[in-house]
């Protein structure tokens, strides 16, 4: 049977010491006999590997690195443990340490000849200029040579892709956002209607939410670039969307008179998934609704907020009567606090609780990813409930089939349109290319 394969793309980061620097590369679900590190001497490293999904399908891994200017590939370490490659590579002193000591040696003659030519006769002032000249030539030298050795170094690399180091910096280069790395990593992740992302491509874009700017060669390379180039931070912060806390709505403290209302702002949205900011007053709620079919990211980037959510009890496996028709029966998920930074809430189309509410304590700023995307045509439409209590409906104190009473509530579907006002507002923040 031919095998499909399936694209990994792996999280990395470099720890940079004094004698050596590591590379870290996270590869859950794979075991060191499926992985292959190779190196050569003109600076390249790459990392190879694959690993079953299940059936025909297989992850298939090929990641480029940059070996660091001042390291060497010979001497090169490597240890996976944990789901983790660790690529040690020690640092180069020799050569650094020549030019240093010469460039010292030529410095110290240099001054040298002109403390004598200040303080000597101009008889002879001469010896010592020449001196002087020689030495300074001699630099001048030195720095030439190192600078074309550089040079052709740098065309050798550049022509095997291998990008690092100040000398790349001095090129024209397009500067990739974060929210452009989301959005180019959504459009690999959501494959659609009737899909949920594997565990790896949902660490992947657990993990590229905490991405910070960085430049980058060109706006059309692969994905995998995207992250080789990419430098981390532990969470997504306001400015990555354009947004600032010292703007006038998150500096109120109160609410508005009547029922708050929430506004949006949608960055983009295609037939896979959507990206989209909402922004709640203090004391706004966004009613407890639900994601058929969907995978959502959700990160609180400003404020603070009350989230509860709830997935459905599955009426087959549940030994319970149902009081009525309008009302099922559902688990309760999380019923908490946040207050940005946190961590990016995961929800998946039957666990993680799909069905929530938000109530915002303070101004708040969430950013949601769908995919796929709210669509009334492909049976995705959102639908709002109301909770009740597990024991407002149950037979007096006794729990029904083990159901734990403070786990679980009563949901019925509610008409929100009276009072749930959203208004739209346009994106001002960093612009997502598609292409």
């Amino acid at each position: 049977m031919d095998k499909s394969y399936e694209e990994f793309y792996p999280s990395f980061e470099w720890v940079r010491g004094d004698a050596a620097d590591t590379l870290r590369v996270r590869l859950p679900g794979f075991e060191r006999h499926q992985i292959n590190v190779q190196a050569d001497k003109a600076g390249g490293l790459r990392i190879t590997g694959e690993r079953p999904l299940g059936g025909r399908r297989w992850f298939i891994l090929s990641q480029d690195f940059a070996v660091p200017e001042d390291c060497s590939v010979e001497g090169m370490q490597v240890k996976f443990e944990e789901e983790t490659l660790w690529v040690t590579l020690p640092k180069l002193r020799s050569k650094k340490g020549k030019e240093s000591l010469l460039n010292v040696a030529v410095a110290v003659l240099v001054l040298l000849g002109l403390a004598l030519l200040t303080f000597c006769p101009e008889s002879v002032k001469l010896v010592p200029w020449a001196v002087s000249r020689r030495a300074f030539g001699a630099w001048m030298k030195v720095e030439a040579s190192n600078g074309e050795e550089e040079k052709r170094s740098g065309t050798k690399r550049n022509g095997e892709r291998l990008v690092r180091g100040r000398r790349c910096r001095r090129r024209n280069r397009w500067r990739v956002t974060a929210i452009q790395r989301l959005f180019l990593a959504c459009k690999s992740v959501f494959k659609g209607p009737g899909t949920v992302p594997e565990s790896a491509d949902v660490e992947m874009l657990h993990f590229l939410l905490g991405i910070s700017s960085e430049p980058l060669p060109h706006p059309r390379v692969a994905l995998h670039e995207l992250i080789r180039f990419g430098s981390f931070s532990d969470k997504m912060r306001p400015e990555d969307v354009g947004l600032s806390t010292d703007l006038l709505f998150f500096k109120s403290k109160s609410s508005s008179r009547g029922t708050p209302r929430i506004t949006y702002a949608t960055i983009c949205k295609c037939d896979n998934f959507s990206m989209c900011i909402f922004f709640l007053p203090p004391k706004a709620v966004i009613p407890l609704h639900d994601h058929p079919g969907m995978t959502v990211f959700s990160k609180l980037l400003v404020g603070s907020m009350h989230i509860k959510s709830y997935d459905w009890l599955d009426p087959v496996t549940s030994s319970f009567s149902t009081p009525s028709a309008k009302l099922r029966l559902a688990k309760l998920v999380l019923d908490s606090e946040f207050t940005a930074p946190c961590n990016t809430s995961i929800l998946y189309p039957t666990a993680g609780g799909n069905i929530h509410t938000f109530t915002a304590i303070t101004p708040c700023a969430v950013l949601d990813v769908l995919g796929p995307p709210y669509s009334k045509e492909d049976d995705h439409d959102i639908t709002y409930y109301q909770d009740h209590p597990y024991r407002k409906y149950s037979d007096g104190d006794t729990d029904q089939g083990g159901v734990e009473d403070h786990c679980h509530g009563w949901l019925e579907e509610i008409d929100v349109s009276r009072y749930l006002k959203m208004d739209g507002v346009a994106y001002l923040g960093p612009q997502v290319v598609d292409g």
